[in-house]
């Protein structure tokens, strides 16, 4: 017999590492089933860099015990709290990317945002201010500013480790344990369609619910430096690596657990199901998508993604001519993460007010 679909959920939204796409997908199932959100009291995030905080969640009752199906925005992850928050046997899931492309992001989309990123750029004078960072980023690095939690081992820093520990400390390899015993699963960006069926199954959803269609991506350019680990200057990955050790070991570990996993569901069923999964993802892609264009020339609002300044962001053009129906299946799908968090938050406060 099927298993009934898995309906509490704590995804761990990590930085630059496709989880805006999966986080998406998460949305939209809740919405489908009516599922109950934990939002932050204000903006999209828990009071990031802050450790989570029950009290960070908007409308909690304290004391009373309101307990929420799904938490999927960013924060930094303290288990007791997030488990007093969500329902009970809540599967608990999260997503790495390989550290040189996802470092490499970061650090032009938060370069207005990190003082040591935007320090390098300035020294650098626009001249490959990444490699400017990387030949000495502790000249930049100021570990007490609040922008730190972006500019070393920021995947370490979202899963709630120490981010300037040293990796081949006992308490470092003890806190990697502690995670690994809390995640039902680790997907890896870098094998996004394996990792959404690898979700399907432990959640037991439908191939159906976990469509999707890239969101947050950059427009490739030069001059902003979205090629740089393309060719250009093939040790920035080394420097990269030795500057972000634990999330190098954070990565290394949980792609070994991923592949196990693989192994486990069989890879010629794999195949076929991420063959499937590809086919349905092209039909919706034909379906809603006109075009896929940088965001300052998309006219829609609900579809125009935040973009952070340096970076220039990747965002979709609706076909025209859906009957309403098809349009809102396709809105869903091609929503930025900001303005679908904003949707269902005004539902939810809507509903609550009932």
């Amino acid at each position: 017999m099927p298993q009934p679909a898995q309906k509490t959920v704590v995804f761990l939204k990590t930085h630059k590492t496709a989880s805006s796409t999966f986080q998406n997908i998460i949305y939209r199932f809740g919405e489908k089933h009516n599922l109950t959100f934990a939002f932050p009291t204000r903006g999209n995030q828990f009071n990031y860099p802050q450790l989570f905080k029950r009290t960070f969640v908007a409308q909690h009752l304290h004391g009373n015990h309101v307990c929420y199906d799904i938490v999927c925005n960013h924060m930094r992850f303290l288990v007791e709290e997030v488990a007093s928050v969500v329902k009970p046997n809540a599967m608990y899931l999260s997503i790495v990317r390989q550290p040189e492309k996802s470092f490499e992001s970061g650090f032009y989309y938060f370069q207005n945002y990190a003082k040591a990123f935007r320090a390098a750029a300035k020294k650098s004078k626009g001249k490959d201010p990444l490699r400017t960072f990387l030949e000495n980023p502790e000249r930049f690095y100021v570990p007490s500013k609040q922008s730190a939690a972006y500019v070393k081992n920021p995947i370490a820093f979202d899963f709630g480790l120490d981010s300037n520990a040293d990796v081949s400390s006992d308490t470092f390899r003890a806190e990697l344990e502690r995670v690994d015993a809390i995640f039902h699963l680790v997907m890896i960006a870098d094998r996004f369609d394996e990792s959404v069926i690898l979700a399907k199954e432990m959640l037991h959803w439908d191939m159906d619910d976990i469509v999707y269609l890239s969101l947050n991506k950059r427009q490739v350019s030069s001059k902003t430096g979205n090629s740089t680990l393309q060719g250009t200057h093939p040790t920035l990955s080394k420097l990269i690596r030795r500057w972000n050790a634990l999330d190098v070991a954070l990565y290394d570990h949980f792609y070994n657990r991923f592949q196990r996993h693989v192994d486990a569901f069989g890879k010629e069923r794999m195949r076929s199901e991420v063959d499937t999964l590809k086919k349905m993802c092209n039909i919706w892609r034909e379906l809603c998508v006109e075009d896929e264009v940088e965001a300052s020339k998309i006219n829609e609002k609900m579809l125009k993604p935040y973009m952070p300044g340096v970076v220039k962001i990747l965002g979709y053009r609706i076909k025209e001519g859906l009957d309403q129906d098809t349009r809102e299946q396709c809105l869903r799908l091609l929503m930025p993460e900001l303005k679908f968090h904003e949707m269902l938050f005004a539902k939810q406060q809507s509903h609550k007010g009932r």
